[in-house]
């Protein structure tokens, strides 16, 4: 087994392993290879990949994503390699990392040093029909440091290289002359952030009008609640653990995640 750097050409020799019930990983690993705070990694077997991992870059914190190994080799330690690899590479410039993780892979994370966080509950098959409403607007450039610092707040990170490819197609939420929220339904699974509960809701509203598949940490109760209210169905749990410095973060503001590669 030998561990070198994922490239845009690796793309199509990673169908094999991808996992059951995932959202498709080509895509996520096409912007991993050809985007400058990402550092994706190959483990190779006889020139067949049987393993993936990447460390994302924010700042002075770091994310690992994406720890996929070929399921006719598991428990070989190939994950355990990975993930090593990854967290040395990280490792310089961070203070904390992150990660969300399976129940399978939890109890290697844990032997490496990773503590349980908190828990993100998934959902699904529920809708909502969208309302009018004066608070919901387009982004607009004159937003931009109120929702990276809102963002910031919030998250715990600088993550700025990242929505900043995003903004143009964001909505936020103005209560009066404050941004209190943002959604940016081309990130991820669609990020949304607020920090009173009529903007979130608003924003959850929003979002569900196409979309059918929710996450967020089990300490927004009120994102709970209106998942529920609205027949969105609890089918899983994963859970985010850290290491490193314990990153501040607002839980109970996260009104959707971006995806397990960056929380």
């Amino acid at each position: 087994m030998k561990l070198a750097r994922f490239t845009l050409a690796d793309v199509p020799y990673i169908t094999h392993l991808q996992p059951e019930g995932w959202l498709p990983i080509s895509p996520y690993y096409q912007f991993y290879s050809t985007t400058d705070f990402c550092y994706p990694i190959k483990c190779l077997d006889e020139n067949k990949i049987v393993g993936l991992g990447t460390a994302i870059l924010h700042e002075d914190t770091g994310w690992l994503a994406h720890i996929i190994v070929d399921s006719a080799l598991r428990n070989r330690g190939i994950g355990t390699l990975i993930t090593r690899s990854l967290m040395d590479r990280l490792s310089p410039f961070v203070n904390t990392m992150s990660l969300l993780a399976t129940p399978l892979g939890e109890p290697v994370y844990h032997k490496l040093g990773f503590e349980k966080e908190t828990v993100y509950s998934f959902f699904r098959d529920g809708k909502t029909n969208g309302t009018d409403n004066k608070i919901i607007q387009s982004f607009h450039p004159k937003y931009k440091d109120d929702l990276l610092r809102l963002d910031k707040m919030v998250s715990g990170e600088n993550r700025t290289k990242l929505l900043e490819l995003h903004l143009i197609n964001a909505s936020i939420a103005l209560e009066g002359n404050d941004l209190t929220g943002f959604f940016m339904p081309t990130l991820g699974e669609g990020l949304v952030v607020a920090t009173t509960k009529i903007a979130g809701e608003l924003l959850l509203n929003l979002k569900h009008i196409s979309s059918n598949i929710a996450t967020v940490p089990i300490e927004n109760k009120a994102a709970v609640e209106f998942l529920v209210a609205n027949g969105f169905v609890e089918f899983r749990k994963a859970i985010r653990m850290w290491y490193g410095k314990k990153l501040t973060w607002h839980a109970d503001k996260l009104y959707g995640r971006i995806g397990g590669n960056l929380g």
